[in-house]
């Protein structure tokens, strides 16, 4: 009779210990890959915000921009990204009825906060992410009337360069990944910074940009 006791004892507890391990098995969270990363491409179209009494205007031109990205899962909803990209950029400047061309290239750093909101029904991921950014520029010229200024070239009569070569600003991004890994990206960046190299702050140029494009993230 003892026996028979014991052995009952040891079933159920081992019954218990399967079905405790089976709730446990439905409440573990699903895996999450903490450290991925992947390449984005996008087109981008910028322009010059103009502070001042000058009459200068200036319009957007179509540019492209290529990068990778690494992000690190805080938890499943939240993450921190770093964006590395190379632009090419350009705009329009009129001042004084004469146009000239602004190109621009440069490379950028973005690091953001993201939040990331899942699609159940659709097995997607909402993304949006805000942080700084910084960009530092390898070469930036205006062409008018047929002359082309190199405004990273110091002006021997008063020492300073027409433009600054990097500047900083806040950068904001919305996406959407795909079960695959496929994400569709927008991104709005505004600088802090005055491009114009003046000791005068009575008048300023400060960039932004749009930017929409694909992304890869691996490891999916």
């Amino acid at each position: 009779m003892i026996r028979q006791l014991l052995i009952l004892a040891i079933m159920s507890l081992s019954m218990s210990g399967v079905v405790y391990g089976g709730d446990s098995v439905s409440v573990k969270k699903p895996y999450i890959l903490r450290l991925s990363c992947g390449f984005k491409a996008e087109a981008n179209v910028m322009s010059l915000i103009h502070w001042g009494d000058e009459p200068v205007t200036t319009s957007m031109r179509a540019g492209s921009s290529l990068g990778v990205f690494l992000n690190y899962r805080l938890s499943r909803l939240f993450s921190i990204q770093l964006d590395a990209f190379l632009h090419y950029k350009n705009s329009c400047i009129e001042k004084e009825e004469t146009v000239g061309h602004h190109q621009y290239f440069g490379d950028e750093l973005a690091f953001y906060f993201m939040y990331h909101q899942p699609f159940k029904k659709a097995n997607g991921v909402f993304t949006f992410g805000i942080g700084p950014f910084a960009e530092f520029g390898f070469k930036s010229t205006i062409r008018y009337n047929g002359k082309k200024l190199d405004v990273y070239e110091i002006n021997p009569e008063t020492g300073m360069a027409t433009m600054r070569d990097s500047n900083a600003g806040f950068a904001y991004l919305v996406g959407y990944e795909f079960p695959c890994g496929l994400q569709i990206n927008a991104a709005y960046k505004i600088s802090l910074s005055n491009l114009l190299d003046v000791e005068d702050k009575s008048y300023a140029l400060r960039p932004q940009t749009f930017s929409i494009g694909v992304a890869y993230r691996f490891g999916k």
